[in-house]
């Protein structure tokens, strides 16, 4: 039987009411599948078979079986030993000892358990087909109330601005570009080729939190949370479309470095195969066996490092979180006033179910851009060809997003909806900082810190014209770096050309001198081409 029929027989089950789902099959009690319960009131027996059935070995049907007598009047009446219900030999002598321990005849225990063997071998192979039918969470459906609420918060003009409010009433402190940008890419989730994050942040700067923050306004039945996993776990999902078009969120990449390469490979195919070699219980022989699972998946993640995840880095938006002083500030008081019982919990679960419910009502359209052909990404851009698709996909996004306030239209391939230059404004703000540090030849540790050393620095009349030196043990103490970490970011830069050594002086350390100073400026200035881009735009079509 090939493995057409075999489906078309498991949904034949399905149709006619024979499922799992109901409790109870062909007699037996599945409640629990680890403790399956056959009870035969006319011969006053009952079978439990503890620790369920063995779903892969299929030339067998071992079991542990437990037979009692009905009503049970005392513990002596109840026989338990392991049996393989295909071996009659076995079955037999497990009569015949179960006979002797109940104080009843062969006959009545004979004819419960043949018919008990045929229930859980029709059970077993119910469930194996079962297993290869897709199969997805229950659609959820919403209140009228709640399809009203969420259809007006879809139908706002300023739909993204409140959104940007909500993530702030669900928890999320400051970081609003780089919250909505998140969202925008969890969304991504239902097309053929979605988008993948990497935050990026020092340890304890708030990257999972704005990484839970937004997770927790997506639908529970499109998403997955994992604090690490092995690569392993992604070619045995539960079920076909355990993957497919949800969210995958790693907590911390450094618990999944094992898997980064599959991880990388899911990203970019949307599905990803292995071929591995399995014994045949049978013949004993090695048997080849092919592993797949099917996307595409939203993959995203949290990390300290930047350079340790360079190949993930290129097929991901990188979002760099916060790190300013008064950033830290404003969280501490979130802290401080959460603590305090000043937060309102229902409140934040309010606006979560509220977004939750607006996903929920989007529906797969094809989204199709007019302005793409004249739209064009930096040349400072390094890897343009992968960033290009990360920029069309983020307008798309975008347009998907805004899909109750467009119209539908139609031809030969289908409904779709147009994109309009206001969503390509909201993708040019909200991608500007990740394509900033995709054209940067710094990582986003060694930028913030540059440029903050470039202030201090003009702070203390060291400046571009003015060429002076300055030495690396003020820098220290100033910044309250360790010695390792300054000397690693030091070395960088000089090998990038940006500083250089001027001196040495046993009690003032290294003294170094800035080379570039307005290497920044020139990649603001070309990213600013996209917002120039726009602005030619709106003056072609004004009414777009």
């Amino acid at each position: 039987m090939n493995e057409q029929d075999f489906l078309k027989q498991g949904k034949e089950l399905l149709k006619n009411g024979i499922s799992s789902s109901t409790g109870f099959v062909h007699g037996i009690d599945i409640r629990n599948p680890e403790h399956l319960i056959f009870e035969s009131p006319m011969e006053q027996l009952s079978y439990e078979l503890m620790g369920g059935v063995n779903m892969k070995q299929l030339d067998r049907l071992r079991v542990t079986l437990k037979v009692s007598r009905l009503p049970l009047l005392s513990p002596v009446h109840v026989y338990r030993n392991t049996v393989d219900l295909y071996s009659d030999s076995q079955i037999k002598r497990y009569i015949r000892e179960a006979a002797e321990k109940l104080e009843l005849g062969t006959t009545d225990l004979t004819h419960t358990i043949y018919t008990l063997v045929d229930g859980v071998e029709k059970y077993r192979m119910q469930r194996r087909k079962e297993q290869l039918l897709p199969q997805r969470p229950p659609r959820i459906e919403l209140l009228p109330q709640e399809k009203t609420k969420a259809k007006k918060l879809l139908k706002n003009p300023k739909l993204l601005s409140e959104i940007s409010s909500l993530l702030a009433s669900a928890g999320l402190v400051g970081e609003e570009n780089n919250g909505l940008l998140l969202f925008l890419i969890f969304l991504t989730r239902q097309f053929d080729s979605p988008l993948h994050a990497l935050i990026h942040g020092s340890s304890g700067s708030g990257k999972t939190n704005l990484l839970k923050t937004v997770i927790n306004c997506v639908p529970d039945e499109q998403k997955h949370i994992t604090t690490a996993l092995t690569e392993n776990v992604l070619f045995y999902p539960p079920y076909k479309d355990f993957w497919s078009h949800k969210v995958l969120m790693l907590e911390d990449l450094d618990g999944s470095m094992n898997a980064l390469y599959t991880l990388r490979e899911f990203m970019s195919n949307g599905h990803i195969v292995k071929y591995t070699t399995e014994m045949d219980t049978v013949s004993g022989e090695h048997k080849q066996k092919k592993l797949e699972a099917k996307g595409p998946v939203c993959i995203v993640g949290a990390t300290t490092k930047d350079k340790i995840y360079e190949d993930n880095s290129n097929r991901s938006y990188l979002i760099h979180v916060n790190e300013s002083y008064k950033h830290q500030q404003d969280v501490m008081e979130y802290q401080n006033r959460n603590a305090a019982g000043l937060i309102d919990k229902k409140e934040i679960q309010k606006a979560q179910q509220l977004i939750k419910n607006a996903q929920r009502l989007l529906e797969p359209l094809e989204v199709r851009n007019p302005f793409q052909p004249e739209l064009m990404l930096p040349q400072v851009v390094f890897k343009p060809l992968r960033t290009n698709q990360h920029y069309i996909a983020l307008i798309k996004a975008v347009t998907y997003l805004h899909q109750f306030q467009l119209e539908i239209q139609k031809d030969e391939r289908g409904l779709f909806i147009e994109t309009k230059l206001d969503h390509i404004e909201w993708a040019n703000k909200l991608c500007r900082e990740s394509l900033l540090r995709k054209s940067d030849q710094l990582s986003g540790t060694q930028r913030v810190f540059f440029e903050r050393l470039k202030t201090y620095l003009k702070t203390q009349g060291i400046t571009e014209k003015s060429n002076k030196g300055f030495y690396s043990k003020d820098i220290r103490a100033h910044f309250r770096l360790h010695t390792q970490t300054l000397k690693r970011s030091m070395n960088a830069f000089e090998d990038l050309g940006m500083v250089t050594r001027i001196g040495e002086n046993r009690k003032l350390s290294f003294e170094y001198r800035i080379d570039v100073w307005d290497d920044y400026e020139l990649i603001e200035s070309g990213v600013d081409l996209l917002d120039s881009r726009l602005k030619e735009l709106r003056e072609k079509y004004p009414d777009a």
